[in-house]
């Protein structure tokens, strides 16, 4: 008789995020949301930090729309597979800044952004914000117990 090891919390939390994805997408996106999680799995915590979308067009072994990569990333955002968080982030000469999004609203308001850090009127600033993607909070600390 085989008798097998119950499953840590950390197990678990991954175990459930693949069973939600194997229920709530086709194979396909299933496929690529499993890509996903096995990535955020084996790499370690500082390289899950201030993600792009283009990273996870190399992450993921298949091809999807970005539409459909966007709907993922929005699942893995959500409740339902609570993986990811985003934020907004500004990149000028290779640097990368973090900004609200009342500072973006403001500028989509207004047509106007100031740097958050050198207060300096940014032209094209559109051109040059992007969403950013970390682990949340649950996941990190799962990430740092082991």
């Amino acid at each position: 008789m085989q008798h097998n090891k119950p499953l840590s919390i950390k197990d678990k939390s991954y175990s459930d995020l693949y069973l939600n994805i194997r229920d709530d997408w086709d194979p396909i996106l299933a496929k690529a949301g499993h890509d996903i999680v096995l990535h955020v799995q084996k790499s370690p915590l500082s390289y899950l930090e201030q993600i792009q979308f283009a990273s996870f067009r190399r992450i993921i072994e298949i091809n999807i729309s970005d539409f459909q990569l966007k709907n993922l990333l929005n699942y893995f955002c959500g409740q339902r597979a609570p993986l990811l968080k985003y934020h907004f982030a500004i990149i000028e000469d290779d640097y990368i800044t973090t900004i609200t999004q009342e500072d973006l609203a403001e500028a989509d308001k207004t047509g106007l952004f100031y740097h958050p850090k050198t207060g300096e009127k940014v032209d094209n600033y559109e051109e040059k914000i992007y969403v950013m993607y970390d682990l949340n909070d649950k996941f990190t600390e799962l990430k740092k117990k082991s």
